[in-house]
This record gives structure tokens, C-alpha cells and sequence, in this order.
């Protein structure tokens, strides 16, 4: 994962690519912890929606085995029914797998700054 792209993108505007990290650590962190919440309560549909919402986020931070597993996320909680074992344990991965990319995203502006 680099924030080279993302700088290029910003025609090297480092305070908004710090911004972008900052906010997509803040809201990516509720936004995993709702899902969980919506999980237990068996609110699929919210599950749904959250996870495209993260989807698109990882894409822009490169992060492909994240944006793959939320898309995984995202089609099997596309109008569900069932008890959502197989979800349940997918988001946990997802939870799991995205805490470590914090402070890698942290390192990251460190590098650039």
C-alpha cells in the first residue's frame, strides 16, 4: 500500500492526502463497527450498504484483499435471509484485517511528509 497514487492524484497536495488517510481511518472504523453491530442484529440490508461504502474506500488506498473481501461481504448480504453465519465471520476478517492498515497508513504519510 502507497499514497503515492493518491498524491498524484492530488497533484501533491500532501495536507489533503493526510486529510483523505485521517478521514477514511476515522469512518472506515465506524463504519466496520456498525457493520458488526447490523450483523448481530441481523440487518442485512445495512450490512449491504456498508459494505459497498467501504469497497469503494479500500480501492482508493489500494488495498485489493480488503476491497475483494467487503465486495464478498456486499453480494452475500445482497437480499439475505438466512442467519448470516458465513457474513458474520467474513466481517470479523474484514475487522481484523483492516485494524493493522492504520498505523501502515500512518507510516506511510511519515514517508511522504
Amino acid at each position: 500500500m502507497k499514497l503515492d497514487t493518491l498524491l498524484n492524484y492530488s497533484s501533491g497536495d500532501f495536507n489533503f492526502v493526510k486529510e483523505t488517510v485521517e478521514l477514511f481511518i476515522k469512518e472506515s472504523d465506524n463504519t466496520l463497527s456498525n457493520m458488526a453491530k447490523s450483523c448481530k442484529s441481523g440487518d442485512w440490508k445495512t450490512v449491504n450498504r456498508l459494505a459497498h461504502s467501504l469497497k469503494s474506500n479500500y480501492a482508493t488506498f489500494e488495498l485489493e484483499n480488503l476491497r475483494a473481501l467487503a465486495y464478498e461481504i456486499e453480494k452475500a448480504s445482497e437480499n439475505y435471509t438466512g442467519s448470516g453465519k458465513e457474513i458474520k465471520v467474513k466481517v470479523v476478517q474484514l475487522v481484523n484485517k483492516t485494524k493493522p492498515v492504520y498505523p501502515m497508513l500512518r507510516q506511510e504519510l511519515k514517508r511522504l511528509s
